[in-house]
Formats: structure tokens, C-alpha cells, sequence
């Protein structure tokens, strides 16, 4: 009696932890990626003599650190779809898109992924941390995003004010491919954004080393 007693409470406790464990995918599961605007292949920032811009890091609200595509169909209440997710981590998808995208948009500088290293470069640096903290469809027909980031100049007594923004737009169907499309031009209106804020800051920081020349 006493060892079927144990076989359910560990039975009971394989159960409760199984529940707790993200599914795997389906044979039937579609993946999915963010996209960067469409423009040709950029050439790459590596040859580039000009300021170098660090993009991230980027994170995301818990709620979409996971592999399962998400929606919204309440006031309070969300929903996963098990069958249509993301192809690599959603920060990391938006990384390279934001990248790929600030790349046409500021054809003179060097944008390149935030490491947490030390910055070795020898020319004006800034960096531009990412905080995406809504990402999704809504029953409306509409997609959301609200993000937010801050432009910090290297070897600046420059002050950095962080921005944050919310942009929707409406999907062409209710087809998934048509809403990661939809969330994919929102990040290219993000992209464009912080491209902005981008240069003036660089403008600002040039115009700080011609004051300083002239000074000396």
C-alpha cells in the first residue's frame, strides 16, 4: 500500500513538472522571422571609416522571451500559438533587423551588435540599448508595438534622454505571414526613429571635437 501511495505522488510530480516545461514543436509547426526593409544587400559596415554606432543590447518583456508567437484577446489575457513560432529568439531577431535597417540608414557609420565589452574603437562611438516591451496582434486586425531605447554617446558629457514610442499598423490578412510582416514594418518605423535621434547625436558630438579643436 505504501509503495502505490509513493508511485502517485511522484507520478503527481512528473505531471506538475511536465506543465511547467515549454511543449516541443509539432511535426506540423511553421516558423517564422522578422524582416529588415527591403533595400538590396547592404555593403558591410566593417569597411567603413566613420562613427561607430553599437545597437542593444535588446531585451524583451518575459511575456515575449518564448519560441511560441503570441496575441492578444482580452483587456488582460493573451494567447500562445503552439503551432506558428519564432525561428531564433525574438531579441535576437530584432537585433539583426534593427542592425540590417540602421546600416541604410546611416550610410557613413559602422553599426555593429552591443558585445558588453569594452568599446575598442578609436573613433566617436555611441551606443543604443533596446527595450521592446509589446509586440502583437490584436483582435481588432491591428499590431502593436511599444519600445523604447536611449542614445549614449562614448567620451560625452552629453545628456541622454530615453525616447519611447508606440506604432500600430493593420495586417493585409489574417494570415501569419502577413502579421510577422506587419511587425516587421513596425520595426523598420522603430529603426527609423532611433536613426534619427542616431544622428543628431553624432552631429552633436562633432560639432563638441570642432569646439574642442578650435580651443586648443
Amino acid at each position: 500500500m505504501k509503495y502505490q501511495t509513493l508511485l502517485c505522488v511522484v507520478g503527481t510530480l512528473i505531471l506538475g513538472l511536465t506543465g511547467c516545461i515549454t511543449p516541443a514543436p509539432g511535426p506540423q509547426s511553421q516558423f517564422y522571422q522578422l524582416q529588415p526593409r527591403v533595400e538590396g544587400v547592404p555593403v558591410g559596415t566593417e569597411s567603413r571609416d566613420g562613427p561607430v554606432v553599437q545597437i542593444g543590447p535588446v531585451t524583451v518583456s518575459d511575456y515575449l522571451a518564448r519560441p511560441q508567437m503570441v496575441s492578444r484577446i482580452g483587456e488582460h489575457q493573451v494567447a500562445y500559438d503552439e503551432l506558428k513560432r519564432w525561428a531564433e529568439p525574438l531579441r535576437d531577431n530584432i537585433l539583426w533587423v534593427l542592425i540590417h535597417n540602421l546600416e541604410n540608414s546611416l550610410p557613413a557609420a559602422r553599426v555593429v551588435p552591443f558585445t558588453g565589452l569594452p568599446a575598442i574603437y578609436t573613433v566617436t562611438t555611441v551606443s543604443v540599448p533596446v527595450r521592446i516591451s509589446r509586440l502583437e496582434a490584436r483582435l481588432d486586425g491591428t499590431v502593436l508595438l511599444q519600445a523604447g531605447w536611449i542614445v549614449i554617446p562614448q567620451k560625452s558629457a552629453a545628456r541622454s534622454t530615453p525616447v519611447s514610442v508606440t506604432f500600430t499598423t493593420t495586417t493585409a490578412s489574417s494570415r501569419t505571414e502577413d502579421l510577422v510582416a506587419a511587425q516587421s514594418k513596425l520595426i523598420r518605423q522603430l529603426s527609423d526613429n532611433i536613426a534619427q535621434d542616431i544622428q543628431v547625436a553624432l552631429e552633436e558630438m562633432a560639432g563638441d571635437g570642432r569646439g574642442k579643436s578650435r580651443e586648443r
